[in-house]
């Protein structure tokens, strides 16, 4: 198992004034049905959240081979551009080497 499904969350900030209480609830609705229809349940939820927390687990102690190893082949990760690391990266040797390599690079602590 790796990780490879998208999770998208919608927030929708509404202003106090301008909106009639009608436009409200469905802007509020229209909300609702967009984060639910994103979310995708399945019986191993469980074990996306087994790899998601084995991700974070390597990650925190260094064990990049085991982070890696978590990561779905064509993991896709973009970087603003500006940054000293900015850009896409496609596949976990992409981005060790792209993005956390430099990043370990400027910031050592």
């Amino acid at each position: 198992m790796k990780l490879k499904d998208s999770f998208v969350f919608a927030f929708i900030l509404i202003p106090k004034q301008g909106i009639n209480v009608m436009s409200k609830k469905l802007i509020l609705v229209m909300g609702i049905a967009v984060s639910l229809s994103a979310c995708q349940h399945s019986s191993n939820d469980t074990s996306i959240t087994e790899v998601a927390k084995a991700s974070y687990d390597a990650f925190a102690v260094g064990d990049m081979e085991a982070w890696a190893a978590t990561q779905a082949e064509d993991v896709r990760w973009r970087m603003p551009k500006g940054f000293p690391y900015g850009g896409d990266y496609v596949g976990s040797q992409a981005v060790m080497e792209g993005v956390f390599s430099p990043i370990g690079k400027l910031w050592p602590d």
